[in-house]
Protein backbone atom coordinates (compact mmCIF):
# COMPACT_ATOMS: atom_id res chain seq x y z
CA UNK A 1 0.00 0.00 0.00
CA UNK A 2 1.73 3.39 -0.76
CA UNK A 3 2.68 5.73 2.19
CA UNK A 4 1.87 9.30 2.86
CA UNK A 5 3.87 11.87 2.98
CA UNK A 6 5.33 12.36 6.79
CA UNK A 7 3.82 14.97 8.68
CA UNK A 8 0.48 13.16 9.19
CA UNK A 9 1.77 12.09 12.57
CA UNK A 10 1.90 15.57 13.73
CA UNK A 11 -1.02 16.82 12.15
CA UNK A 12 -2.94 14.31 14.17
CA UNK A 13 -1.68 15.43 17.40
CA UNK A 14 -2.71 19.31 16.47
CA UNK A 15 -6.34 18.46 15.70
CA UNK A 16 -5.91 16.55 19.47
CA UNK A 17 -4.44 19.49 21.21
CA UNK A 18 -7.07 22.15 19.31
CA UNK A 19 -9.73 19.72 20.60
CA UNK A 20 -8.74 19.65 24.27
CA UNK A 21 -8.52 22.84 23.97
CA UNK A 22 -11.89 23.91 23.31
CA UNK A 23 -13.50 21.21 25.52
CA UNK A 24 -10.97 22.16 28.58
CA UNK A 25 -12.28 26.16 28.01
CA UNK A 26 -15.82 25.13 27.89
CA UNK A 27 -15.73 22.45 30.63
CA UNK A 28 -14.00 25.50 33.57
CA UNK A 29 -16.08 27.99 31.83
CA UNK A 30 -19.33 26.10 32.96
CA UNK A 31 -17.29 24.88 36.00
CA UNK A 32 -17.19 28.80 36.86
CA UNK A 33 -13.17 28.67 36.44
CA UNK A 34 -12.91 30.96 32.45
CA UNK A 35 -9.50 32.44 33.41
CA UNK A 36 -8.25 28.85 33.98
CA UNK A 37 -9.86 27.59 30.96
CA UNK A 38 -8.41 30.32 29.02
CA UNK A 39 -4.93 29.69 30.10
CA UNK A 40 -5.39 25.77 29.40
CA UNK A 41 -6.79 26.96 26.11
CA UNK A 42 -3.95 29.30 25.26
CA UNK A 43 -1.26 26.75 26.34
CA UNK A 44 -2.62 23.95 24.02
CA UNK A 45 -3.13 26.06 21.10
CA UNK A 46 1.01 26.59 21.53
CA UNK A 47 1.01 22.88 20.85
CA UNK A 48 -1.27 22.61 18.29
CA UNK A 49 0.60 25.50 16.29
CA UNK A 50 3.74 23.93 17.10
CA UNK A 51 2.17 20.49 15.94
CA UNK A 52 1.05 21.68 12.50
CA UNK A 53 4.47 23.78 12.15
CA UNK A 54 6.29 20.27 12.58
CA UNK A 55 4.15 18.54 10.33
CA UNK A 56 4.29 21.21 8.00
CA UNK A 57 8.04 21.51 7.39
CA UNK A 58 7.98 17.30 7.11
CA UNK A 59 5.15 17.59 4.59
CA UNK A 60 7.37 20.21 2.32
CA UNK A 61 10.72 18.22 3.02
CA UNK A 62 11.91 21.51 4.90
CA UNK A 63 13.33 19.71 7.63
CA UNK A 64 16.03 21.29 10.59
CA UNK A 65 14.46 23.18 12.50
CA UNK A 66 12.64 20.88 14.93
CA UNK A 67 14.83 21.49 17.89
CA UNK A 68 14.70 25.02 18.17
CA UNK A 69 10.58 24.31 17.37
CA UNK A 70 9.89 22.35 20.12
CA UNK A 71 12.33 24.04 22.52
CA UNK A 72 10.28 27.83 21.58
CA UNK A 73 7.09 26.05 22.30
CA UNK A 74 8.37 24.71 25.20
CA UNK A 75 9.39 28.00 26.92
CA UNK A 76 6.05 29.92 26.04
CA UNK A 77 4.15 27.18 27.93
CA UNK A 78 6.28 28.41 30.74
CA UNK A 79 5.70 31.73 30.03
CA UNK A 80 2.07 31.10 29.84
CA UNK A 81 2.18 29.18 33.08
CA UNK A 82 4.21 31.65 34.79
CA UNK A 83 1.81 34.66 34.02
CA UNK A 84 -1.50 32.65 33.83
CA UNK A 85 -1.40 30.76 37.23
CA UNK A 86 2.26 32.11 39.25
CA UNK A 87 2.00 35.92 38.80
CA UNK A 88 -1.63 35.90 36.71
CA UNK A 89 -0.60 39.44 34.78
CA UNK A 90 -2.42 38.91 31.40
CA UNK A 91 -0.57 41.29 28.95
CA UNK A 92 2.96 39.47 29.14
CA UNK A 93 0.97 35.72 28.10
CA UNK A 94 -0.91 37.35 25.83
CA UNK A 95 1.76 38.71 23.91
CA UNK A 96 3.66 35.64 24.73
CA UNK A 97 0.55 33.47 22.80
CA UNK A 98 -0.51 35.79 20.35
CA UNK A 99 3.80 36.51 19.04
CA UNK A 100 3.75 32.50 19.08
CA UNK A 101 0.77 31.15 17.25
CA UNK A 102 0.19 34.21 15.09
CA UNK A 103 4.03 34.87 14.21
CA UNK A 104 3.91 30.90 13.35
CA UNK A 105 0.64 30.59 11.55
CA UNK A 106 1.80 33.72 9.35
CA UNK A 107 5.01 31.75 8.83
CA UNK A 108 3.63 28.47 7.83
CA UNK A 109 0.94 30.54 4.92
CA UNK A 110 4.10 31.87 3.77
CA UNK A 111 5.80 28.32 3.46
CA UNK A 112 3.11 26.60 2.01
CA UNK A 113 2.06 29.33 -0.59
CA UNK A 114 6.40 29.62 -1.49
CA UNK A 115 6.60 25.47 -1.51
CA UNK A 116 3.42 24.82 -3.85
CA UNK A 117 3.95 25.81 -7.20
CA UNK A 118 0.66 24.35 -8.82
CA UNK A 119 -1.38 24.90 -5.94
CA UNK A 120 -4.85 23.33 -5.80
CA UNK A 121 -8.34 25.30 -4.15
CA UNK A 122 -7.39 23.35 -1.28
CA UNK A 123 -4.03 24.62 -0.77
CA UNK A 124 -5.74 28.22 -1.41
CA UNK A 125 -8.07 27.50 1.70
CA UNK A 126 -5.17 26.48 3.96
CA UNK A 127 -2.69 29.51 2.99
CA UNK A 128 -6.19 31.53 3.26
CA UNK A 129 -7.19 30.24 7.04
CA UNK A 130 -3.54 29.94 8.26
CA UNK A 131 -2.83 34.07 7.19
CA UNK A 132 -6.54 35.03 8.58
CA UNK A 133 -5.50 32.71 12.02
CA UNK A 134 -2.22 34.37 12.06
CA UNK A 135 -3.66 37.66 12.09
CA UNK A 136 -6.46 36.85 14.63
CA UNK A 137 -3.96 35.89 16.97
CA UNK A 138 -1.68 38.72 16.67
CA UNK A 139 -4.90 40.81 17.55
CA UNK A 140 -5.33 38.80 20.86
CA UNK A 141 -3.61 41.38 23.25
CA UNK A 142 -5.75 44.50 22.28
CA UNK A 143 -8.93 43.19 21.12
CA UNK A 144 -9.40 40.01 24.11
CA UNK A 145 -10.48 42.57 26.60
CA UNK A 146 -13.04 44.49 24.50
CA UNK A 147 -16.24 42.92 25.59
CA UNK A 148 -18.49 42.34 22.29
CA UNK A 149 -15.22 41.09 19.97
CA UNK A 150 -15.02 37.79 22.35
CA UNK A 151 -16.97 35.66 21.06
CA UNK A 152 -16.30 36.88 17.43
CA UNK A 153 -12.76 35.92 18.34
CA UNK A 154 -13.81 32.69 19.83
CA UNK A 155 -15.62 32.05 16.54
CA UNK A 156 -12.54 32.91 14.57
CA UNK A 157 -10.49 31.00 16.32
CA UNK A 158 -12.35 27.49 16.18
CA UNK A 159 -13.63 28.10 12.29
CA UNK A 160 -10.18 28.24 11.30
CA UNK A 161 -8.85 25.70 13.43
CA UNK A 162 -11.33 23.13 11.70
CA UNK A 163 -10.46 24.79 8.22
CA UNK A 164 -6.87 24.55 8.76
CA UNK A 165 -7.15 20.99 10.14
CA UNK A 166 -9.51 19.73 7.78
CA UNK A 167 -7.85 20.80 4.68
CA UNK A 168 -4.84 19.35 5.70
CA UNK A 169 -6.89 15.78 6.64
CA UNK A 170 -8.49 16.34 2.56
CA UNK A 171 -4.92 16.85 1.53
CA UNK A 172 -3.63 13.74 3.06
CA UNK A 173 -6.64 11.58 0.91
CA UNK A 174 -5.87 13.30 -1.93
CA UNK A 175 -2.11 12.56 -2.00
CA UNK A 176 -3.46 9.26 -0.63
CA UNK A 177 -5.93 8.80 -3.76
CA UNK A 178 -3.05 9.77 -6.19
CA UNK A 179 -0.46 7.99 -5.23
CA UNK A 180 -2.81 4.52 -5.19
CA UNK A 181 -3.71 5.17 -8.62
CA UNK A 182 0.11 5.64 -9.26
CA UNK A 183 0.83 2.24 -8.00
CA UNK A 184 -1.45 0.57 -9.46
CA UNK A 185 -0.33 2.17 -13.35
CA UNK A 186 3.06 1.03 -11.99
CA UNK A 187 1.85 -2.62 -11.11
CA UNK A 188 0.29 -2.55 -14.20
CA UNK A 189 2.99 -1.47 -16.30
CA UNK A 190 5.17 -4.06 -14.20
CA UNK A 191 2.96 -6.75 -14.98
CA UNK A 192 3.10 -6.06 -19.14
CA UNK A 193 6.84 -5.67 -18.64
CA UNK A 194 9.91 -8.63 -18.67
CA UNK A 195 11.61 -8.17 -15.64
CA UNK A 196 14.92 -8.52 -17.26
CA UNK A 197 15.19 -6.54 -20.36
CA UNK A 198 11.98 -3.89 -19.72
CA UNK A 199 10.41 -5.25 -23.20
CA UNK A 200 7.34 -6.33 -23.69
CA UNK A 201 6.01 -9.45 -22.76
CA UNK A 202 3.56 -11.98 -23.95
CA UNK A 203 1.13 -10.27 -21.89
CA UNK A 204 1.49 -6.98 -23.67
CA UNK A 205 2.54 -8.88 -26.91
CA UNK A 206 -1.45 -9.86 -27.11
CA UNK A 207 -2.80 -6.88 -26.17
CA UNK A 208 -0.52 -4.70 -28.83
CA UNK A 209 -0.80 -7.09 -31.44
CA UNK A 210 -4.76 -6.63 -31.36
CA UNK A 211 -4.30 -2.79 -31.33
CA UNK A 212 -1.85 -3.08 -34.90
CA UNK A 213 -4.21 -5.64 -36.17
CA UNK A 214 -7.49 -2.86 -35.78
CA UNK A 215 -5.26 -0.18 -36.71
CA UNK A 216 -4.24 -2.16 -39.83
CA UNK A 217 -7.42 -3.05 -41.02
CA UNK A 218 -8.59 0.97 -40.37
CA UNK A 219 -6.02 2.18 -43.03
CA UNK A 220 -5.66 -1.19 -45.02
CA UNK A 221 -1.93 -1.94 -44.06
CA UNK A 222 -0.12 -4.79 -42.67
CA UNK A 223 1.92 -6.05 -40.44
CA UNK A 224 5.12 -8.56 -40.11
CA UNK A 225 6.35 -10.25 -37.64
CA UNK A 226 9.62 -11.17 -36.72
CA UNK A 227 10.69 -14.00 -34.62
CA UNK A 228 14.19 -14.29 -33.32
CA UNK A 229 15.95 -17.21 -31.68
CA UNK A 230 19.98 -16.53 -30.29
CA UNK A 231 22.00 -19.14 -32.10
CA UNK A 232 24.68 -20.09 -29.41
CA UNK A 233 23.20 -18.59 -26.34
CA UNK A 234 23.07 -21.81 -24.41
CA UNK A 235 27.10 -21.94 -24.48
CA UNK A 236 27.33 -18.39 -23.21
CA UNK A 237 25.30 -20.00 -20.17
CA UNK A 238 27.40 -22.88 -19.67
CA UNK A 239 30.77 -21.11 -19.94
CA UNK A 240 30.38 -17.65 -18.04
CA UNK A 241 27.37 -18.80 -15.97
CA UNK A 242 23.65 -17.40 -15.89
CA UNK A 243 24.73 -14.00 -14.57
CA UNK A 244 26.43 -13.19 -17.95
CA UNK A 245 23.69 -14.99 -20.04
CA UNK A 246 20.87 -12.75 -17.96
CA UNK A 247 23.43 -9.59 -19.22
CA UNK A 248 23.90 -10.99 -22.74
CA UNK A 249 19.65 -10.92 -22.93
CA UNK A 250 19.99 -7.20 -21.76
CA UNK A 251 22.62 -6.32 -24.08
CA UNK A 252 20.62 -7.66 -26.93
CA UNK A 253 17.62 -6.08 -26.02
CA UNK A 254 18.93 -2.93 -26.29
CA UNK A 255 20.35 -3.71 -29.53
CA UNK A 256 16.70 -4.93 -30.56
CA UNK A 257 15.00 -1.74 -29.51
CA UNK A 258 17.78 0.46 -31.26
CA UNK A 259 16.98 -1.46 -34.44
CA UNK A 260 12.86 -0.57 -35.09
CA UNK A 261 11.26 1.99 -34.78
CA UNK A 262 9.18 3.76 -31.27
CA UNK A 263 6.18 2.79 -33.59
CA UNK A 264 7.22 -0.92 -33.35
CA UNK A 265 6.48 -3.89 -30.83
CA UNK A 266 9.30 -5.56 -29.48
CA UNK A 267 8.74 -8.41 -27.12
CA UNK A 268 10.98 -11.08 -25.14
CA UNK A 269 8.37 -14.23 -25.12
CA UNK A 270 10.99 -16.27 -22.95
CA UNK A 271 14.02 -17.97 -22.89
CA UNK A 272 16.63 -16.07 -26.08
CA UNK A 273 13.21 -15.67 -27.87
CA UNK A 274 12.26 -12.38 -29.03
CA UNK A 275 9.35 -11.24 -31.30
CA UNK A 276 8.87 -7.72 -33.17
CA UNK A 277 6.10 -6.24 -34.85
CA UNK A 278 6.58 -4.06 -37.69
CA UNK A 279 3.44 -1.98 -38.13
CA UNK A 280 2.08 0.64 -40.82
CA UNK A 281 3.81 -1.50 -43.67
CA UNK A 282 2.57 -1.75 -47.30
CA UNK A 283 0.46 -5.16 -47.81
CA UNK A 284 1.92 -5.49 -51.29
CA UNK A 285 6.03 -4.94 -50.11
CA UNK A 286 7.70 -7.51 -47.95
CA UNK A 287 11.77 -5.44 -48.72
CA UNK A 288 11.51 -3.07 -45.54
CA UNK A 289 10.40 -6.39 -43.13
CA UNK A 290 13.49 -8.20 -44.42
CA UNK A 291 15.50 -4.89 -44.15
CA UNK A 292 14.74 -4.78 -40.99
CA UNK A 293 15.74 -8.24 -40.24
CA UNK A 294 19.13 -7.61 -41.98
CA UNK A 295 19.99 -5.05 -40.31
CA UNK A 296 18.88 -6.86 -36.75
CA UNK A 297 21.20 -9.66 -37.73
CA UNK A 298 24.22 -7.26 -38.16
CA UNK A 299 23.32 -5.62 -34.76
CA UNK A 300 23.06 -9.21 -33.47
CA UNK A 301 26.48 -10.50 -34.46
CA UNK A 302 28.67 -7.48 -33.11
CA UNK A 303 30.61 -8.29 -30.50
CA UNK A 304 29.35 -7.91 -26.74
CA UNK A 305 31.84 -6.57 -24.45
CA UNK A 306 32.00 -6.45 -20.71
CA UNK A 307 34.47 -5.78 -18.56
CA UNK A 308 35.48 -9.35 -17.67
CA UNK A 309 34.51 -10.96 -21.35
CA UNK A 310 33.80 -10.67 -24.54
CA UNK A 311 31.67 -12.48 -26.37
CA UNK A 312 29.53 -12.99 -29.71
CA UNK A 313 26.06 -14.03 -30.43
CA UNK A 314 23.79 -14.74 -33.55
CA UNK A 315 20.55 -15.47 -34.71
CA UNK A 316 17.68 -16.72 -36.72
CA UNK A 317 15.17 -14.84 -37.90
CA UNK A 318 11.67 -15.96 -39.28
CA UNK A 319 9.00 -13.62 -40.92
CA UNK A 320 5.71 -13.77 -41.29
CA UNK A 321 3.02 -11.13 -42.77
CA UNK A 322 -0.83 -10.14 -41.46
CA UNK A 323 -2.65 -10.85 -43.10
CA UNK A 324 -1.60 -13.27 -45.57
CA UNK A 325 0.36 -15.66 -43.15
CA UNK A 326 -3.11 -14.85 -40.55
CA UNK A 327 -4.97 -12.61 -38.48
CA UNK A 328 -4.32 -13.90 -35.08
CA UNK A 329 -1.08 -13.58 -32.97
CA UNK A 330 -1.25 -17.59 -32.47
CA UNK A 331 -1.18 -18.22 -36.48
CA UNK A 332 1.81 -15.51 -37.37
CA UNK A 333 4.27 -17.18 -33.94
CA UNK A 334 3.41 -20.34 -35.71
CA UNK A 335 4.37 -18.75 -39.11
CA UNK A 336 7.16 -17.03 -38.12
CA UNK A 337 8.44 -19.96 -35.85
CA UNK A 338 8.92 -22.66 -38.39
CA UNK A 339 10.21 -19.47 -40.79
CA UNK A 340 12.95 -19.54 -37.87
CA UNK A 341 13.60 -23.18 -37.68
CA UNK A 342 13.73 -23.22 -41.28
CA UNK A 343 16.67 -20.72 -41.06
CA UNK A 344 18.56 -22.13 -38.04
CA UNK A 345 18.47 -25.47 -40.80
CA UNK A 346 20.31 -23.55 -43.43
CA UNK A 347 23.16 -22.59 -41.15
CA UNK A 348 22.27 -20.19 -38.39
CA UNK A 349 22.67 -15.93 -38.53
CA UNK A 350 20.31 -15.82 -41.27
CA UNK A 351 16.33 -15.06 -41.98
CA UNK A 352 13.44 -17.32 -44.01
CA UNK A 353 10.32 -16.12 -45.15
CA UNK A 354 7.02 -18.06 -44.14
CA UNK A 355 5.95 -20.03 -47.18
Amino acid sequence: MPRTETGAGWWAVSSVAAGLGYIVLLILGNLGRPGEGEALYNILFVIWVMALALGAREFLNQRGFEKPLVVLSGATCIWLFIFYFVYPVFLPAAIGVAMFCGGLNLYMGWLWARRIENRSALHNVLIAALWISGLHWLDYPILRNVEWFVPIGFMVCAVTAVVINGTLAALLVEQFRVRTENAELEAIAAARRDALTGLNNRISLNMLFEQAVANANRHENGLAMLFVDLDGFKAINDTYGHKAGDLVLAAISERMKSAFRDSDIVARIGGDEFVTILVDLDRHDRGAAEAAAEKLLSLIGEPIQFEDFTCQVHASVGISYFPGHGVTLDHMMLAADKAMYAAKSSGKGVFSVAG
